[in-house]
């Protein structure tokens, strides 16, 4: 740890705005609608509630001395005062002086703020965006997931004989700039919170099934950074017990199969527990085909990519796609295409006889009400 005084004597004198550019932070303040930008002129930055700090912020749970930056050299150091209520770097509270960087979220007891960098060439004036809210991520995840701002969308998973074998069921919120299910998960994970988003999600799917007469199977995600281990086996459980009879199917990203036999114990865990595993994105990335040997899914996804693929009948993928199709028969394992999109790759998927299909042309995600009352229909 780098003792405070130290790091006030050290960078005493310095500026925090090189020759080339400023530094600054931007944010909005509880009980406000405009937004706060202000640019770092110091070379030692006080924040706080005091109208004395360098950057005073006027909120009743911001400390009246409650963190310094110290920049020099392009290197940024934030450190918090003893403050009652937090100092947190990108969701994560911290205790030692902290380096940050530029799109850094910083926030200070209620009162975020983003650090940014800009020419000095740039013109000296706010530049307003109508998709400001778009940058305020740590408020966006706690709507998220505090107060629950998302719904569950179930994507139908057809039989080869052409019934509704289940449904995947796949998070969406329409909070800006998360719209998209790659972005909300990029967000989650950048803040160390992708694990709970994961949980949260599982959990609702299972309630909102509760809610209808539909007894088909339920497909489950993980996040590929989610520990496969004790607690997840744990809250797997939980979900069995609650899900009745429906079977479960809990999807796992090939890059989470990196250890063969700590998958085929978590495997094995939950298959006694009646919950079978499928492996998901398969041929993605690196195709782990001694694990998928050694574990044997119950159900192995192709991933989209390869499976569009099949609508040139003549592609190089296509020969391959056959070739791991026939290993994983000849395992025991149950096929499923992704990203089924036009009856092209319908007939060249029933031509190597999947077992299972997903995609557009069997229904796009929709809430479980829309859903189910066409299948009601």
């Amino acid at each position: 740890m780098i003792p405070q005084q130290h790091l006030a004597n050290l960078f005493a004198g310095s500026v925090l705005n090189t020759a080339d550019f400023h530094w600054g932070v931007t944010g909005l303040i509880p009980g406000q609608t405009n937004i706060f930008r202000f640019l770092l002129g110091e070379a030692h930055c006080t924040i706080g509630r005091s109208p004395d700090a360098n950057v005073s912020l006027p909120s009743k749970n911001v400390s009246k001395y409650h963190a310094n930056l110290i920049v020099t050299n392009g290197v940024a150091i934030l450190s918090d005062l003893g403050s009652r209520n937090g100092t947190f770097v990108n969701g994560r509270r911290i205790f030692d002086p902290t380096p940050v960087g530029e799109g850094d979220y910083l926030q200070f007891a209620d009162v975020e703020l983003r650090l940014f960098r800009e020419s000095r060439s740039e013109p000296d004036y706010t530049c307003v965006s109508e998709q400001q809210e778009t940058k305020w991520l740590l408020s966006s995840m706690q709507r998220v997931l505090s107060e629950r701002e998302f719904e569950i969308h179930f994507q139908p998973v057809i039989s080869a004989s052409g019934d509704r074998y289940g449904v995947e069921a796949l998070v969406r919120t329409s909070i800006p700039g998360l719209e998209s299910p790659l972005r909300l998960f990029e967000a989650a994970s950048r803040l160390g919170q992708s694990g709970a988003l994961s949980r949260l999600c599982r959990q609702e799917a299972i309630r909102q099934l509760d809610q209808t007469s539909f007894g088909g199977a339920l497909f489950l995600n993980t996040d590929p950074a989610e520990p496969l281990d004790g607690s997840l086996v744990q809250e797997m459980k939980t979900l069995r017990q609650k899900a009745g009879s429906r079977q479960i199917v809990l999807e796992i990203h090939e890059e989470s199969v990196t250890n063969a036999s700590m998958i085929q114990d978590f495997s094995d865990e939950l298959r006694r527990n009646r919950i079978a595993i499928a492996f998901d994105d398969f041929g993605a990335g690196q195709s782990r085909l001694l694990e998928i040997a050694q574990v044997r899914p119950d159900i192995l996804k192709f991933d989209r990519s390869l499976i569009v693929s099949l609508a040139e009948t003549t592609s190089p993928q296509a020969h391959l796609i056959r070739s791991l199709h026939a290993c994983a028969k000849d395992l025991g394992i149950r096929t499923l295409a992704e990203g089924v999109e036009s009856e092209t790759v319908i007939e060249a998927c029933r031509d190597i006889q999947f077992d299972l299909y997903q995609g557009y042309a069997f229904g796009r995600p929709v809430s479980a009400q829309k859903l189910f009352r066409s299948q009601d229909a």
